[in-house]
């Protein structure tokens, strides 16, 4: 049964209780055990003014000041303390078996919560041994929140949303981290428009409040085993989300390190940036891990894959987003689903350019590809291609990558890495997020779609001075020229691919097996039709012909 909402007034005396602590706890961070702590931490001026830091010695002055309100409301105004999470009663060291009041924060540095408007909700508190503790193993938990209250419900808050919300809106991304200290950390390297989940998983109400704010959200989590475990399941929880015009995507970092003890290295920052760069999409987390978990070897396992990954694009509200990743999910089980590799996405066109109507799915009788060998791009060109598409910058790119037929590019993703990289990026790029002026903002900010397999292609490259020196050298109107030429390559390839693989179908189920778009193509493609005994059939020449 739904809890009946709070009295207003109760609410509004509670945004003034909490506040008020807020205020003590600032006066009192002079102490000299707050202040060995920031330094020890380097935390600075600037992060301790942005973010209202405090401190709470053991002396209760929060009590102390609701004492001091007069004796005549002692009891009422001490349940209004209790009510808004700043009092608490503990048991008397005095006199056992007796609780006396007591602030609820003791001995803890005070970071006060803010909802989005600016009003004092609530409060963490990070314990530092007080001074009769030195040399002592600290027991008490070393984080502690300010309980469910009137004004604070802590899976309802974000971390810093008021004080960074204008970087934010600034920036139109949001980097969502796990903890008070890793918001202030990124602050003090420059990275402004971060919040906090406030120690709880990710929840709905969390993800519906941040993108009031902003449709690009980075999830940052550790690189190790618990950190990879959030990631997934908040990866899970964002699905219902992605809308065509979301964007979602997961940061890992270096095991071992949250985001404060990255921003302390001397190349934090830059380093962060990269990783930034190189965060996949919470479908790609999925698609990862349901491969790591099942490995694809054979049709059942491909099957099973499909239905597992298909369960979870059902919760994708984005239709754009739905079908562009499942067709790069058939593409990934091309090898043991060889009827799905003739399936042609419904984007295959990029950017702001036209795109061609979606080709007839071929029926599933075709078991098996047929065997037709043609001379492949080499693998360090296809490399190279992919550097091309996250080096160049997308307002001078897009135009010319929106030439390449990428639906065709599955008859090469089989057989090479860089060509599967390269068609599930220009596959996400199809939606409608990326034909608007903010894909030219920057350049290529769709880096965000790199996996695992694309960064390396990009370092990989990167190591190849030679080739890179003179991409740095080229004019604008060179390196258009080039990329021309790359991409003109990549097509015919990819449409000499596509010939081979219908035409091999003809021949093995004859030419009425195809559809009248396959036929088409066949045709356009130089093949020529023959009739044998009122059948149509594949020239004898096409057999020899070198594709």
């Amino acid at each position: 049964m739904d809890q009946p909402p709070p009295d207003p007034d109760v609410v509004a005396q509670c945004h003034v209780i909490v506040q008020e602590a807020a205020r003590i706890y600032q006066r009192e961070l002079s102490a000299p055990v707050a202040q060995a702590y920031l330094k020890k931490r380097q935390i600075t001026e600037a992060a301790v003014e942005r973010f209202a830091l405090g401190y709470a010695d053991g002396s209760s002055p929060v009590y102390k000041a609701c004492v001091s309100r007069g004796s005549t409301q002692g009891e009422q105004q001490e349940s209004l303390y209790e009510t808004a999470g700043v009092i608490t009663q503990k048991p008397s060291r005095s006199s056992p078996g007796v609780k006396e009041w007591a602030d609820r924060f003791r001995n803890r540095l005070i970071f006060p919560i803010r909802d989005e408007g600016g009003s004092y909700c609530g409060m963490g508190g990070r314990y530092l041994s007080s001074p009769s503790s030195f040399g002592k193993k600290d027991v008490r938990p070393k984080y502690i929140n300010t309980p469910e209250t009137p004004v604070y419900h802590k899976s309802q808050m974000l971390y810093g949303l008021y004080e960074n919300q204008s970087a934010i809106r600034s920036t139109g991304k949001a980097v969502l981290v796990e903890g008070y200290m890793d918001v202030i950390g990124l602050f003090q390297g420059g990275i402004e428009n971060t919040v906090a989940s406030c120690g709880t998983a990710l929840t709905d109400a969390q993800l519906t409040l941040l993108l009031q704010f902003t449709s690009d959200i980075l999830l940052c989590f550790d690189g190790d085993a618990p950190g990879r475990a959030a990631a997934l399941k908040a990866a899970e929880k964002c699905l219902e989300y992605l809308q065509d015009t979301v964007r979602i995507r997961v940061l890992f970092l270096p095991e071992g390190m949250d985001p404060y003890d990255l921003m302390q290295t001397p190349d934090g920052p830059a380093v962060f940036d990269r990783l930034a760069m190189n965060a996949v999409p919470v479908l790609d987390v999925l698609m990862q891990t349901l491969q790591s978990e099942s490995p694809v070897l054979d049709r059942e396992s491909a099957d099973r894959f499909l239905e597992e990954f298909g369960y979870r694009l059902e919760k994708v509200p984005g239709e754009t987003t739905r079908d562009a990743w499942r067709g790069s999910a058939e593409a990934l089980v091309a090898k043991y689903r060889p009827d799905l590799s003739r399936l042609t996405p419904l984007m295959p066109g990029l950017g702001n350019a036209k795109t061609t109507a979606p080709v007839t799915v071929a029926r599933p009788s075709v078991s098996r590809p047929p065997d037709r060998k043609t001379k492949a791009l080499s693998e360090s060109f296809m490399e190279r291609a992919v550097w091309w598409l996250f080096r160049l910058p997308w307002e001078i790119a897009a135009p010319i990558w929106s030439a390449l037929p990428v639906a065709y590019l599955v008859y090469d993703e089989r057989e090479s890495p860089a060509t599967k990289q390269l068609a599930m990026v220009l596959r996400s790029l199809c939606t409608p997020i990326h034909t608007s002026s903010q894909a030219s903002e920057e350049t290529l900010d769709m880096r965000c779609f790199q996996t695992s397999g694309a960064r390396a292609i990009l370092e990989k490259v990167d190591r190849q001075v030679d080739f890179v020196q003179v991409f740095n050298t080229m004019s604008a109107e060179n390196q258009k020229m080039e990329l021309a030429a790359i991409v003109q390559k990549i097509t015919e390839q990819a449409q000499r691919r596509r010939l081979a693989f219908i035409a091999g179908i003809a021949e093995r189920d004859g030419f009425g097996a195809l559809t009248d778009e396959e036929q088409t193509f066949l045709r356009r493609g130089g093949v020529k039709i023959e009739k044998i005994e009122g059948m149509d059939t594949i020239g004898d020449e096409v057999r020899r012909m070198e594709i």
